[in-house]
């Protein structure tokens, strides 16, 4: 991974001290060959640029100001700036004028360091979505910083102890949440958070939130006349300028949005789409006709997915073992460095208007499972189990203390925006960097965002605002009718039994061989013997779900909901009553990336 990496101090440190932590936190980029550049060298603090290999990923600027005052950005800001002003000059400008809120104005896609020599203090900020990662460990002495948590691993002042919390919601949830890492002494700097760093110590500052402030309705045709130029405005901002821009066309919503917009603004736009085994109704499916009708060129990319074992192994150095987007890399990898930047189209809004029933639910519609008594009981051994659930207790009442709304329904709107986009797809929207180009997402921009946070629940739950908006803009691209097979990606869960089927011994060599210490939680009979079991339907899956007593919510609902129930996936059908069933597939990729990245690449100890 790339970004910002450094050491600091509220106080004059000897150089020989901090030189010798520094080299030791840079010693994962320097093994795998990334240009390292070191800007900031003072008493107290040493902090460099790591950037990627690809030179139209390179977003990195630095300044140093008559005040004492340095600033080091990475990653891209959008904000409209005086003429002939720089990055740093802009934030260095706003910083002295109006401080930590300067950092709330900010809009774009960024990780900063900001230090005044001065005073020996320093910031470390995250951007609203943290969508260029920071993780960072604070000692006694020293602060240490780095975007790959492999820098810690290395170092005399870190532990090597294992965060069973951690590996607890990536077993449930196949990411992880709130500021945790795998690495029990390491965090990770949430979005719209700044690490400060003085004499008197250190603090986590939150400079801003999502404050859902819903107004009085006042009908969807105000809101779709206020939504169409912001989303022409943020379009504009990022794709200006730019030498060869390039858009990710899945043929849903949010991206034929994008593509209209840039058509109306008169920017030209290579497209790209991909897909694996089936191509019939697939999302490059309707890409393909929707660039007809648009005009532009369209990369149609068709690749064989790699089998588990060897996409988790060649993502796992970038990706921090998250499993997001790894499907993806193995089709975008093949446009590599052909772009000087990518629109994508992740959205903060449109979390679906579903019946919740309680707290869980809420969190279990955003991608957050509770860690799942009945079936971990199984296969984890009885002390490391009982750890696992407390620490995934403690956990979850964490996460859901970080706001005071009470509303199921708002709290969904929040989480989802704040918890599963930060952590889940915006990561992989960085991770997407490395592969291809710089990957940037309007509907993400802070004019939005503050738009969408003040609609009525009705508009900001669902995506009938967005859709309804895009369709009066552009009703051209919107004549082709939607994908049938749920996108590109989500054909895994059809090549992952085969993989099984077809290779036995990845079973083996996924969750067996080896002597790692995250192993010994596992119980290797129980784990094996579920891994074998024969697939079933989905059909008798859900059937299998309806009949067990604990699912009490959806036995509830009605015959015309069981039947929309019966149209999705099995997924679909966990999030709405968290049964205790995960598919062979989903187990054993989360062991997998437990195993190569807690004990393989970090070599974690469990005591």
């Amino acid at each position: 991974m790339f970004g910002i990496a450094g050491i600091v101090s509220g106080a004059k440190k000897k150089p020989e001290d901090i030189d010798r932590l520094y080299r030791e936190l840079l010693w994962p980029f320097v093994k795998d060959g990334l240009p390292v550049r070191q800007l900031c060298t003072t008493e107290s603090c040493i902090v460099s640029l790591i950037e990627p290999k690809l030179a139209c990923v390179r977003s990195s600027f630095f300044g140093q100001f008559d005040d004492g005052i340095s600033v080091i950005v990475f990653g891209e800001i959008f904000n409209d700036r005086q003429p002939d002003e720089s990055i740093v000059e802009y934030v260095h400008r706003l910083f002295v004028k109006d401080g930590i809120s300067s950092f709330a104005a900010l809009n774009g896609s960024f990780c900063m360091f900001i230090h005044n020599e001065t005073e020996y203090e320093s910031f470390l900020v995250a951007d609203k979505f943290s969508s260029r990662p920071v993780l960072y460990h604070i000692g006694q002495e020293y602060t240490m910083f780095s975007p790959d948590q492999r820098s810690f691993v290395h170092s005399e002042c870190v532990s090597k102890k294992v965060n069973l919390g951690a590996v607890a919601a990536m077993l449930s949830s196949s990411h992880l949440y709130n500021d945790d890492t795998y690495i029990q002494d390491v965090k990770y700097l949430q979005g719209s958070s700044a690490l400060r760093v003085y004499p008197a110590g250190k603090q986590i500052i939150k400079y801003w939130d999502y404050v859902i402030e819903p107004h009085t309705d006042e009908g969807i045709q105000a809101y779709q006349s206020r939504l169409a130029p912001l989303l022409l405005k943020s379009v504009e901002r990022r794709i200006k300028g730019e030498s060869k821009p390039a858009l990710l066309l899945s043929g849903g919503v949010d991206s034929r949005a994008l593509l209209g917009a840039c058509m109306e603004l008169g920017f030209k736009v290579e497209l790209c789409s991909y897909y694996s085994r089936q191509y019939r109704e697939s999302d490059a499916c309707i890409a393909e006709r929707i660039a007809k009708l648009s005009g532009m060129p369209l990369h149609l990319i068709r690749y064989e997915p790699a089998d588990i074992l060897s996409c988790v192994r060649e993502t796992m150095p970038f990706f921090g073992g998250m499993r997001r987007s790894i499907y993806e890399y193995e089709a975008l990898k093949k446009i590599q460095g052909e772009f000087s930047s990518i629109l994508v189209g992740d959205e903060s809004f449109g979390w679906y208007d579903r019946a919740l029933a309680s707290e869980e639910d809420m969190f279990a519609s955003v991608f957050i499972n509770r860690f799942s008594r009945n079936l971990w009981k199984k296969l984890l051994t009885d002390s490391h189990y009982e750890e696992m659930r407390t620490r995934d207790e403690a956990n979850f009442n964490k996460l859901s203390s970080r706001t005071s709304l009470v509303n199921l329904l708002d709290r969904r709107i929040y989480f989802g925006t704040t918890e599963h986009l930060v952590r889940d797809i915006v990561l992989g929207r960085c991770f997407l960097n490395y592969c291809i180009a710089k990957v940037r997402q309007p509907w993400l921009d802070n004019d939005i965002l503050n738009f969408m946070r003040l609609l009525p629940t009705q508009y900001s739950l669902s995506k009938a605002l967005f859709q309804s908006t895009a369709g009066i803009m552009f009703p051209h691209l919107f004549s082709v009718p939607k994908a049938t097979n749920n996108g590109s990606y989500r054909d895994t869960s059809m090549y992952y039994p085969m993989i099984l089927e077809k290779n036995p011994d990845v079973v083996k060599e996924a969750c067996f061989q080896g002597t790692y210490s995250i192993d010994s939680i596992f119980v290797p009979a129980a784990l094996e013997h579920y891994l074998r079991i024969p697939n079933r339907s989905l059909r008798g899956r859900i059937k299998e779900q309806i009949k067990n007593s604990d699912f009490l919510v959806l036995r509830r609902v009605s015959k015309s909901i069981y039947d929309m129930v019966k149209k999705h996936s099995a997924i679909f059908a966990r999030e709405m009553c968290h049964p205790d069933i995960l598919s062979q597939w989903q187990i054993l990729e989360r062991i997998a990336i437990l195993r190569f990245t807690v004990g393989g690449q970090l070599a974690l100890e469990l005591e």
